[in-house]
Order: structure tokens, then C-alpha cells, then sequence
């Protein structure tokens, strides 16, 4: 199906859906219109819309039966039930019982006049079954298959559903709806307006080589008749009309059924009559359509072939049209140095040329566009983009270009040439000293009169005299064997077909030197004849040289990747050795025979055919790629290899491989990964917490002990730094003692300090940290050993208490003592001093005893 049957498909389907939806719509109370399109005719029936909505979707998923099986199976329930439905209608008509359970689903809801109200007629049923059976049969068809029987019915009976349509239409076009007051329920005319968008969804679905598509699609004369003979036929509902009002009214003919009958009779004899005259005509027209058809392909080939020869051209070509270039090929972007799209849309002809010669320019041109001159050559300036002038020689001839005169141009950039003969001493010097340094001479053939003239440079690389005359023979006679056959060979071409040359020859000069030597030449016509041949000679014995070393290197490098300590590869893009070395062979135990026999899947222990086939894929798209794998030795042991491989696309596409076995190295990995399996057990099962930080404080790995200590999971450690957990009155201190780390001024550091717990409450640690450095010497990550101390802590906070109560009581007991000591010393104070008192007291008595005495002593002497 092409894109315009698809979008008729598409489009067909979308309308007979919102009809259908409307037909339901309508039995909304105060819609009843919608349904009917007028009140006097009956509306849709439900069952009638449901119908044309499962059809019409159904066409719409018909395509994708190949590839959905989901849907191919709703299309098959839903065009049969729809199929299946309509013909029980057609049944229960003529038995006169309701077998299609319609009534059950969707009772009658009135009449109008006479006629049943949501009831689906016979006639529709029919049309339902026969829609179908269509879609059935156009679904049972392979898609290789599309010219056969099934095809054929197919569209047999979309024409009938098409003209049954046409007729209830024109029925109620004519106001005279068919079955309208007989015992048979009519169809209702939006019900025919939806058999009709059905049939044209039928018809689109049709292959495009079956009956009827086929009468009207195609470049065939049949069809291009037809498609202009057959809407003739349409004029039969005129004609049916102007005699229907010749005929006695007293007959009783349906109008819309004359109509489509006297419509179809006259496409049947439209058809047959189009038919007979393609049948006559049509197979020579078609015949010369198909000549003129191979006719284009063959101007197209050759307008390519030629437009190839143009686009590889060293000749810059142009074309012009009013002095504005309409065509040029790369040669002549090159000369100018403007981009193409410069050129045709910016730059006009006289830009190009230098203003005093583009009056000789413009002459030439309207010259030959007029034909009142042939065509020759002339030699101008023209303006490089870089402001440069270049010398260009130019041949134009008139031509026709897309319907119009126009004038194609052949240019050649003689600029170098032209530098070369210029008469001023100072350039000819350092043209000749540039010609000496690169070992390039210039040289030019007359073929007129065979006479052959070269530069000093040309004559100096031949070992010839400058100054001596010499024709085309004796130039010749400079190579021999192989070289002058082929010097021969391509000079005959290109004085036959005006082609230019490029070749490299081995000469030996008359002084016996050995030379090699590469030849330009580029020929000039006059018309069609070539006239004159100039190029270039070029010494390229020092080049050659060259390429023997290189190709003495690559044998040498060849010998070092023998040699290498890693086996090498060489495979094409099938995945076959085309190169391998010693190493590989010493490596897999095959010999070098043995494996240019072999492709890598040979080889390959553990990937399939398919994974080595991604890998190939990948290392095309990314150049180069490094992976490990396993390969078989021959003894059908494994052993590990790093590969690093590289694409080239040269030579239709090659990967480079070096490998490198690493049994060894995987051996080691193993053992290393068994010890940090059992670092790992012994760090997860420690008795104290273990952890990781990195030099920021963040945690990178915590031990089970740790997470129990401080109540947080591994995950919820991950996220936080040892500075969220730190007690704040603890947090300086152990800051610097990082920093002290960091500086590399102590390498470890014990001290004592408090977590925050998760819930909140606060444990004592005893840590121990120290810091790992990594190559470098840049601080790599802490490592902390935490013992929780919390008992301990609370043990001393205990025997601190007893500590202080029993120097509480020692206090208190020494204060007593102290107060008892001082009331001692007290009394004895006053003991001294009461005795000295007595002391004085008795000596003051013993004085006034003694003073009595000596009184009484007085008393008595007297």
C-alpha cells in the first residue's frame, strides 16, 4: 500500500468512526438529530455504530498483523463478531426471531413513522457481513501473495459494498429512501454515509495489481484511459434523471436504484471498451514510454559519467550565463580559492578577471555566446580571493545549459608558466634556483611540429645540454625497455583523448646515472585536436631512496615485533589471523602456520562468536580499546591476556593487537584479593572499632564494633565526618592533633575523648590514629582504632567519688583534731601563764613576808 492509499485509509477510517460516535450521541435526549441528519429519517441503531467503530479500527491495525500478534488477534474477534452479527441479522430477518439477541441487548426505544427505532436493518446486517468477509479474506492473504483468488473476491465485494451504498444515498438524495414504508426496517442514511467511507477504506486496502485498483492505478495506458473515462460514467445519474422525466409517471421505478444500476452498466462498458483500445494501443504506447524511460536512464549515466569526468578535472570548468557563473568544478574553486557557493551565489565574472583585461573577457564572451566567433584560446589575469594574480588560460565554447544559451569555459592556471618566461632577470634567477632546489623541470611538446623544449632543470636531471635542440625521439630515447612503453603508451592516450598523465618511470641518463623520475603532462586543444602537451618533469630518486628505507624500517619493525616481549596480531575484518609474531606463537604453543590458519574465535576461551563480534564493533567506533580475556594454547590450557588493540582502516580494514599474557599477574590479584578477604574478616570481627577517614574527616570504612559502639549504621557513618560524633569540648584538641598529622610533625597520636551516640547520650573512647601517605607523599586517608572506655570511665568517675569522701572524712577528722590541738595549746598557755602568775604572786608574798618580818623586827627593837 503507498502513502496516498495509506492516508485514504487513515483519513476513511477517522470519518466512518465519528459517524458511528455520533449515531450514539444521538440517543442523548434533544441530540436525536445528530444521528439522523434529518427528522424524518430514522437514526442509527447502537449496535449498528458499535459495528462501523470495531471495523473501521480494525482496518487501521490490519497492516501490523506481521508484527503484533496482540493485535492481529483483536482483528480477527472483532471483524469476525462484526461479520458473525451481521449475519444473524440477515437470518433472523427471514425466520422471523430475533437470533441475534439485539433486541435483548438494545430494546427498540419507539417508532418513527411505522419504522423501529434502534434496530439494525437486514440490508445492514448484510452489508456488515459482507464488510467482514472482506476484511477476513484481505487478512488472510500472505503478503507475498497478493495477486490470487481471496484478492480478487476481496475487491469484488468492495465494489458491491460501494454501489449498495451509492444507491441508499442517492435514495435519500432523490427523496425516495429505499424500504421506507415496507415491512423490511430501511437503512438509515447516516448508516449508508458509513457503508460508503467503509467501502473506500476497503478499497485502499487493496494491493494496487487487483481488481478494481488495478483498472485505475499505474503509468499502464489501460489505467491512464480509465482514470479519464471512467468518471464519465458518473454522468449516468443525468442521464437517469433526464429520463426519468420522459417516463410515465404511472411507472413505478426507484430512482436511485436506476441510477446506480445505469452507473455501473456504463463503467462495465467504459471498462471493456478502455480495455480493447489499451489492449491495441496501449502496448506500443507502453512500449515507447519504456524506450523513452531507457532512453533517460541512459542520458542520466552518461550526464553522471560526464559530470565525473568534469568534477576530477585539472582543467578548472565553468559555465556562464549573463556574466554570472551558474556551474564550476572544484579545479576552478582551486584556482580562484573561493568556496563553491561563493562563486554561484556572490561572485559575479568580472570579480574574477583583473579590470584591464576584462574587456578582452567580455568580448570573447559575447563572441562566442553569439556564434559570431568559434571558440579559441586566450590568455588573461585573473584576482585569487587572497588578492594574488594568477595567469589563466581560458577556452570557451557555447553551449546549452537548462534550456538556455550559455558559455562553458575551460580554464588553466598557467601562472607558473607564465612567472617562468617572464623576461625579468631577478625572478628567472630565483624561479631556476627553486626549480634546482626541488628538482623540478618544466618542459612543453609542440605536437604540430614534434618539437620538444624544456628548462635547464629538465635537461640537468637527464644529464642532457641545455642548449641543445631536441625533438620528441630523442627525448624518448632517454628511457628504455618498460619505462619507454609505457612513456608511449600514455602519451598515445593522451594525444587520442586529451587526457593529462601522471606517472613514475626508472631512467638511466646517458652518463649511466639511475634515476627515477615523475612526469606530468597536461595537453591543450584546438577544437577537438590536441595541439600542444606541457608539464613537469621531476627528480624523484631521492623519494624512492626514501621509500626503500622505509620499507627497510618496516622490515625492521617487523624484526622488533618478532622479537617483542608481547604477542602481536595482525587480523582482517573477519576476525582471521593475518600476522602474528614469535612471542604469540611461544605464548599459545602454536606455530605461526598454524594460526595464519585460524580466527580468533579459534582461540578465544570465554567469549562466544557474537561478543568477540561486539568487540570488534566497538573497537571500530572508538579506533582503539584495551579489555582482558582468556585463550586456549594449543594443549588446551587457558591462560589470562591483556589485549590493546587498534583499527586501520587502510588496506579495506585491519585491527592491530598486542597482548600480554598475565597468568601471573591474575595469580597475584587472586592472592591479593584472598588477603584483603581476610584483612576484611579480621577488620569486620576486631574486638575494638576500626575505621578509615579521609584527610577531610569523612568516614570511608567502619568496622561492625564501631557501629555498635556508637549506635550508627555503615551507611549513616558514610554520610558524616568525625567531627559530627565529637563531643564539642573534645573537638579542638583532637583537631590538632590532625593538623600536627597533616604536617607530618607526629606519626601517630593516643588520646581520650567523647562520641555523640545516635540516640543522643555520650560514650567514652580511648584513639589511637595515625595517617597513610600515598606514592607521592600526599596525605591518602587516617587510620583510627577506637576502644570504648565508657566502664572504665565510669569505674574511675566512682572510685573518685570514695576518693573524695574518704579525704572528706580525713578532713573532717583533722579539723577536730586541729580544734582539740589548739584548745591544748591554749590551756596550755594559760597554764604558763598561770604560772607565772604564781611565781610573781609567791614572790610578791615572800616580799611582803619578808617586809613583815623586817617591820616586826622594828616593833620589837623599839
Amino acid at each position: 500500500m503507498d502513502s496516498q492509499n495509506k492516508s485514504l485509509v487513515f483519513y476513511s477510517a477517522i470519518v466512518t468512526i465519528t459517524i458511528a460516535s455520533l449515531g450514539l450521541f444521538s440517543y442523548i435526549p434533544g441530540f436525536g438529530l445528530w444521528g439522523s441528519l434529518g427528522p424524518d429519517f430514522i437514526p442509527m441503531a447502537p449496535t449498528t455504530a458499535i459495528s462501523f467503530i470495531l471495523l473501521a479500527v480494525s482496518s487501521l491495525l490490519i497492516k501490523s498483523k506481521s508484527s503484533n500478534k496482540t493485535a492481529s488477534a483483536f482483528v480477527l474477534l472483532c471483524v469476525a463478531l462484526v461479520a458473525l452479527f451481521g449475519l444473524l441479522e440477515v437470518i433472523g430477518h427471514f425466520v422471523n426471531k430475533d437470533i441475534s439477541l439485539e433486541e435483548a441487548f438494545v430494546p427498540s426505544v419507539g417508532e418513527l413513522h411505522g419504522v423501529p427505532i434502534a434496530r439494525m436493518s437486514p440490508s445492514t446486517g448484510l452489508f456488515f457481513f459482507i464488510s467482514g468477509t472482506t476484511l477476513l479474506l484481505m487478512f488472510a492473504v500472505p503478503p507475498q501473495r497478493k495477486r490470487n483468488f481471496l484478492v480478487s473476491c476481496s475487491g469484488f465485494l468492495s465494489v458491491v459494498v460501494c454501489a449498495s451504498s451509492l444507491t441508499f444515498l442517492l435514495g435519500y438524495l432523490y427523496g425516495t429512501p429505499l424500504l421506507y414504508g415496507q415491512h423490511i426496517i430501511p437503512m438509515a442514511l447516516t448508516t449508508a454515509l458509513g457503508f460508503f467511507f467503509l467501502s473506500l477504506i476497503l478499497l485502499a486496502s487493496l494491493p494496487t495489481n487487483s481488481f478494481p485498483v488495478n483498472l485505475l492505478y499505474g503509468a499502464s495506458t489501460r489505467a491512464k484511459l480509465m482514470r479519464v473515462f471512467l468518471p464519465v460514467s458518473l454522468l449516468a445519474v443525468l442521464i437517469q434523471g433526464s429520463a426519468s422525466s420522459l417516463l410515465d409517471p404511472s411507472i413505478e421505478i426507484n430512482d436511485a436504484l436506476l441510477s446506480v444500476i445505469i452507473a455501473l452498466l456504463v463503467s462495465i462498458i467504459t471498462t471493456i471498451a478502455v480495455s480493447k483500445v489499451a489492449k491495441f494501443m496501449g502496448g506500443r504506447i507502453d512500449g515507447i514510454e519504456q524506450d523513452l524511460r531507457k532512453a533517460k536512464v541512459a542520458v542520466a549515466g552518461s550526464e553522471k559519467k560526464y559530470r565525473s569526468m568534469v568534477e576530477q578535472s585539472l582543467l578548472g570548468v565553468c559555465v556562464i550565463q549573463e556574466e554570472k557563473l551558474k556551474y564550476v568544478n572544484h579545479r576552478f574553486c582551486e584556482i580562484f580559492g573561493y568556496s563553491e557557493k561563493e562563486l554561484l551565489e556572490r561572485i559575479t565574472l568580472p570579480e574574477l578577471i583583473i579590470m584591464e583585461d576584462w574587456g578582452l573577457v567580455k568580448i570573447e564572451t559575447q563572441q562566442s555566446s553569439s556564434g559570431e566567433r568559434n571558440s579559441r584560446n586566450y590568455t588573461v589575469r585573473g584576482k585569487h580571493k587572497n588578492g594574488s594574480v594568477i595567469w589563466i588560460e581560458i577556452y570557451g565554447s557555447k553551449v546549452e545549459f537548462e534550456g538556455k544559451t550559455a558559455l562553458s569555459g575551460e580554464l588553466l592556471d598557467i601562472t607558473e608558466r607564465v612567472l617562468a618566461t617572464e623576461k625579468n632577470k631577478e625572478q628567472s634567477i630565483l624561479l631556476e634556483n627553486m626549480s634546482r632546489t626541488g628538482k623540478v623541470g618544466g618542459w612543453e611538446l609542440n605536437v604540430l611540429t614534434g618539437k620538444l623544449t624544456w628548462t635547464k632543470e629538465t635537461a640537468r636531471i637527464q644529464d642532457l645540454d641545455p642548449d641543445a635542440e631536441i625533438n620528441l625521439e630523442k627525448g624518448l630515447d632517454q628511457y628504455q625497455g618498460e619505462a619507454r612503453k609505457k612513456i608511449e603508451s600514455i602519451l598515445g592516450l593522451t594525444l587520442k583523448q586529451g587526457t593529462p598523465y601522471d606517472l613514475e618511470v626508472e631512467i638511466f641518463t646517458t652518463k649511466g646515472n639511475h634515476k627515477w623520475v615523475r612526469i606530468i603532462g597536461h595537453p591543450e586543444k584546438h577544437g577537438e585536436k590536441v595541439v600542444r602537451i606541457r608539464g613537469i618533469l621531476q627528480d624523484i630518486t631521492s623519494l624512492k631512496q626514501r621509500e626503500v628505507e622505509l620499507r627497510k624500517s618496516e622490515e625492521r619493525n617487523r624484526l622488533i615485533l618478532q622479537t617483542a616481549m608481547d604477542g602481536f596480531w595482525r587480523t582482517d575484518m573477519q576476525n582471521r589471523l593475518l600476522e602474528v609474531n614469535n612471542t604469540y606463537c611461544q605464548m599459545s604453543g602454536y606455530t605461526e602456520p598454524e594460526l595464519l590458519g585460524m580466527s580468533v574465535s579459534d582461540l578465544e576461551a570465554i567469549e562466544t562468536p557474537g561478543e568477540i563480534d561486539a568487540h570488534f564493533q566497538k573497537l571500530i567506533a572508538q579506533g582503539e580499546d584495551r579489555f582482558e580475556s582468556r585463550y586456549r594454547r594449543k594443549d588446551g590450557s587457558i591462560f589470562d591476556v591483556e589485549i590493546s588493540g587498534q583499527y586501520r582502516p587502510d588496506d579495506g580494514g585491519q585491527m592491530i593487537f598486542f597482548l600480554r599474557d598475565i597468568t601471573e599477574r591474575k595469580r597475584a590479584e587472586e592472592e591479593l584479593q584472598e588477603s584483603e578477604e581476610r584483612f576484611r574478616s579480621v577488620f569486620d570481627q576486631a574486638a575494638v572499632g576500626v575505621a578509615r577517614l579521609a584527610p577531610d574527616g569523612t568516614w570511608l570504612e567502619v568496622n561492625n564494633k564501631l557501629c555498635d559502639i556508637v549506635g550508627y549504621s555503615r551507611d549513616e557513618f558514610l554520610s558524616k565526618t568525625f567531627q559530627d560524633i565529637t563531643h564539642p569540648d573534645d573537638l579542638q584538641v583532637d583537631l590538632d592533633y590532625v593538623k600536627q598529622l597533616l604536617k607530618d610533625e607526629i606519626k601517630t597520636y593516643t588520646m581520650e575523648k567523647r562520641y555523640l551516640k545516635k540516640n543522643g547520650d555520650t560514650v567514652w573512647i580511648n584513639l589511637t590514629a595515625s595517617l597513610t601517605r600515598d606514592t607521592n607523599n600526599d596525605a591518602d586517608s587516617f587510620i583510627a582504632v577506637i576502644e570504648d572506655i565508657t566502664k572504665r570511665k565510669q569505674t574511675e568517675k566512682e572510685l573518685e567519688k570514695s576518693r573524695e569522701h574518704l579525704e572528706s572524712l580525713v578532713d573532717e577528722r583533722t579539723s577536730e583534731l586541729r580544734t582539740k590541738i589548739e584548745e591544748l595549746e591554749l590551756f596550755n598557755t594559760f597554764a604558763v601563764d598561770r604560772e607565772e602568775q604564781m611565781i610573781s604572786l609567791k614572790e610578791e608574798i615572800n616580799s611582803l613576808l619578808s617586809e613583815l618580818e623586817r617591820e616586826e623586827k622594828y616593833t620589837v627593837v623599839k
